[in-house]
């Protein structure tokens, strides 16, 4: 694996791990997604009496996907897994491309909203 390859596989995991743990998606197909594997929101009050989103996971399978750390392990192993099947490589570049220019537009658009500092 070249440096620009597990740079680009690092940041397409994180992208789609993101989307999984945190993003509604298009069309909210991560949401429902969340929804279907046992994850939902119930509000309550915080500590200064506002309200607040807690998620709740019922099941091991919600258990994984709340928590972006292990779910970046599964991505970056089926970009590289499935990286190795012959026909599978094409599509599986282009979605770690994809994926990974997002991420790269992310990163950018976050750092510079720092710098201005807004």
């Amino acid at each position: 694996m070249t440096a620009l390859t597990l740079v680009l596989t690092a940041l397409a995991s994180w992208r789609m791990a993101s989307l999984l743990v945190n993003e509604d998606g298009p069309g909210a197909v991560f949401a429902r997604l969340r929804r279907w594997a046992g994850i939902s929101y119930v509000v309550r009050q915080d500590g200064n009496g506002q309200p607040a989103a807690m998620r709740v996971a019922k099941g091991g399978l919600a258990e994984g996907l709340t928590c972006i750390w292990c779910v970046s392990v599964w991505c970056a192993a089926g970009f590289v897994l499935f990286g190795f099947i012959p026909y599978a490589n094409a599509v599986v570049t282009v979605l770690r491309d994809i994926l990974a220019v997002s991420a790269a537009a992310i990163l950018l658009h976050e750092a510079l909203e720092r710098v201005r500092g807004t």
